[in-house]
């Protein structure tokens, strides 16, 4: 698993054909090492809950709940979750279903498993880089914190980021707080009449 990209991903894999389970669960394992399984799409939604993955591949006719409505449920709790669904059918009424409810990737089956990793690596490193943009907004908001002056960068409607000196200063908790307070930026900027 040296230089992949998977290595850190979680990935819920939903499928009830057991040989189809067992195939694709190596092959996943292989990639990466946090790879929960599940049977059907109501033991898809459980595992969802309990193992909070970063990524889902699920197939769309199961048992109990299937892939749909099984992706239905888990969009309405996280919308930008990326939902893989796999189905042998290649029924126009499916692809319509899941472009409504927000299904990022459909392959049909028999499912290429390069194709299929192809698919999750895609989605892979736009989590990465979306974890790696959170983690340097985090330690530039601890460089602005650090600085006793009062530091905002704003933009004609919202503030972008400012310091605890700010927040302090303005007797605020947070930005919304201050735009709440406050019913534009420059009003406090500006002098008064």
């Amino acid at each position: 698993m040296k230089n992949n990209i998977l290595v850190d991903i979680k990935i819920l894999y939903v499928e009830d054909d057991e040989n189809i389970r067992k195939i694709f669960t190596k092959f996943l394992l292989r990639k990466t090492k946090h790879v929960e399984v599940a049977i059907n799409g109501e033991d898809g939604y459980i595992k969802f809950l309990e193992f909070n993955p970063d990524i889902i591949v699920s197939d769309i006719n199961m048992p109990k709940l299937n892939g749909l409505e099984m992706s239905k449920k888990i969009k309405k709790i996280i919308n930008d979750i990326p939902i893989i669904l796999t189905s042998a059918h290649n029924d126009a009424k499916y692809y319509t279903e899941a472009i409504a409810i927000g299904v990022n990737h459909y392959l049909s089956k028999p499912v290429n498993a390069e194709e299929l990793l192809h698919s999750i690596e895609l989605y892979a490193k736009n989590l990465l880089f979306e974890r790696k943009q959170k983690e340097q907004e985090k330690i530039l908001q601890s460089v602005i914190n650090s600085d006793k002056n009062i530091i905002v960068a704003f933009n004609s409607s919202s503030i972008v980021f400012s310091n605890k000196s700010f927040l302090h200063f303005y007797n605020v908790n947070n930005n919304n707080d201050f735009l709440n307070k406050y019913t534009h930026v420059f009003d406090t900027f500006l002098s008064e009449k």
